[in-house]
């Protein structure tokens, strides 16, 4: 009988065991409590946003930096204002120029004045008085010459130190106006000064030309009538200044052309420009 008993007793502990763990499971949890979202919770998490205004530039803010900008513009693309000494200077070799330009045209034509009294004075059948007043006043006309010659050469040394003493100082000389005024219309100012320069050019060209052909005939007649001479050294010096003569000649022929070419520029550029056709009177 006891043996039955523990037979049985091991198979129900084991069912009772089993049925208070699932009885265990099935009995129902306490519910957690869900964390709320408070408005307190949401002012002090939500970050604040600032919002600038523009800055705004006030009168004298905007008026301290007009000048600045002016100083900078000045630096830049506006050109610096000479000094009172370099507009001294820019007056002094204007008129250095002007002297020695006005020196080499007295030289030029009391030369062309001796080669035509030589001319008159080979003129045959004249009277003698009439050679012996043209022999004087070609004696009195080659003295003027190396006057004139001389002066010529002392003013072209003055412009030449007055150049010099602005490049070592770094002067540079004024400009001349704009073909194109600060309107955007054409300056005429700008044409008749360039026509009044080239005007000149040409005639100081032409000048040249009968001045340095003179010269070549006379040394070409010096060289033939001394041909049978003998003298070979004294033909070699004539022949040396006949081909500087013929030299300068050329250089004078090709600014008279230069002269000519840029005259005929100036004139249509004046037309397309829309200027009266009467500017070069």
């Amino acid at each position: 009988m006891r043996e039955l008993v523990s037979m049985f007793a091991w198979p129900i502990a084991m069912i009772l065991t089993a049925g208070a763990v699932v009885s265990a499971q099935q009995q129902p949890q306490t519910p957690k409590r869900v964390p709320r979202l408070t408005t307190e919770d949401v002012v002090r998490d939500k970050p604040t946003q600032v919002i600038s205004e523009p800055a705004t530039e006030s009168k004298d803010s905007k008026a301290a930096a007009k000048p600045e900008a002016d100083a900078a513009v000045d630096k830049g693309t506006r050109p610096a204002a000479a000094s009172a000494e370099e507009t001294t200077w820019r007056e002094s070799v204007k008129h250095a120029r002007e002297i020695a330009k006005n020196a080499e045209r007295a030289a030029e034509e009391a030369e062309l004045r001796v080669n035509d009294l030589r001319n008159q004075l080979g003129i045959s059948g004249k009277t003698t008085a009439f050679r012996n007043q043209i022999a004087a006043d070609l004696e009195e006309a080659g003295q003027i010459v190396k006057q004139r010659k001389l002066e010529a050469r002392q003013a072209m040394d003055e412009v030449s130190a007055l150049l010099e003493e602005g490049n070592n100082k770094g002067y540079k000389e004024e400009e001349g106006p704009k073909s194109v005024s600060s309107d955007g219309k054409p300056n005429e100012d700008y044409y008749r000064g360039r026509f009044a320069e080239l005007s000149a050019a040409l005639e100081d060209a032409e000048r040249k030309v009968q001045l340095y052909g003179n010269r070549v005939r006379e040394y070409n007649q010096r060289i033939t009538s001394n041909s049978v001479s003998g003298d070979n050294f004294y033909l070699a010096q004539i022949k040396q200044d006949r081909d500087d003569a013929q030299h300068q000649l050329d250089e004078a022929l090709a600014g008279r052309e230069k002269a000519v070419k840029e005259l005929d520029a100036l004139k249509d550029q004046a037309r397309a420009a829309g200027l009266p056709p009467g500017i070069f009177r």
